[in-house]
């Protein structure tokens, strides 16, 4: 593994819903997320085992999201490493920083054997069901092209656990998409109508309804 430094954002919860309790005594949520500038950065490299270092706020742990992250992509291979992690983001004040954390850890192609998306998103779910958001930032960062990436931003609304019971129909305005995606809200605009064109959403006053999630998924695939 090559000596790596990789950095970790934020985010802040534009909207909360609580929804009802579920049979394990938590509460179903419906939230609207974006990154923020305020980031965590981790340093990587090979060692012989794996160990966590803390510069801020808090001392290292076992239980270190990052660190589990590594261990279990790791799966007993041994191939060890230092992660050293300098906090800048504020802990236990809801901006998702150990989940952040975690996912830069989960970079693909730093620890895998098996690079494939569909694998790092099933080791995930040992995790924490927030680190599917971060990872989901870094493939957008991936596409090529701008309507590809709000595609993508508006099919990630559609997160079963994330938002449970959201509906074909978005209250979202097209500055938020743009907050969202990177891209500013005439840029946003441009994308819209063309997923409009390909039957993909349907522009409403206050909102975008999705008629075919599975096609914003693949767009631009």
């Amino acid at each position: 593994m090559t000596p790596m430094r990789l950095y970790a954002p934020a985010k802040v919860n534009w909207t909360l819903e609580v929804l009802g309790r579920r049979d394990d005594g938590y509460h179903e949520v419906r939230s609207v997320m974006q990154a923020i500038e305020l980031y965590d950065e981790l340093e990587i490299e090979p060692a012989g085992e794996l160990r966590l270092e803390v510069d801020g706020e808090r001392e290292a742990c076992d239980d270190d999201l990052a660190l589990r992250a590594a261990a279990v992509l790791d799966s007993g291979a041994g191939r060890g490493a230092h992660v050293r992690l300098t906090k800048r983001i504020p802990v236990a004040a809801g901006l998702g920083g150990g989940s952040s954390d975690a996912a830069a850890a989960l970079q693909p192609g730093q620890w895998t054997v098996v690079n494939t998306g569909n694998f790092n998103r099933a080791l995930l779910v040992q995790l924490n069901e927030r680190l599917g958001f971060f990872i989901g930032m870094v493939e957008y960062d991936r596409l090529l092209g701008p309507d590809a990436r709000v595609a993508h931003c508006l099919a990630a609304l559609f997160n079963p656990t994330l938002t449970p019971g959201i509906r074909p129909l978005v209250k979202i305005s097209q500055e938020e998409i743009g907050h969202l995606a990177g891209l500013s809200r005439q840029r946003v605009n441009h994308s819209l109508k063309l997923l409009e064109e390909a039957g993909l959403v349907q522009l409403e006053y206050g909102g975008i309804t999705v008629l075919d999630l599975a096609g914003l998924k693949k767009f631009g695939e």
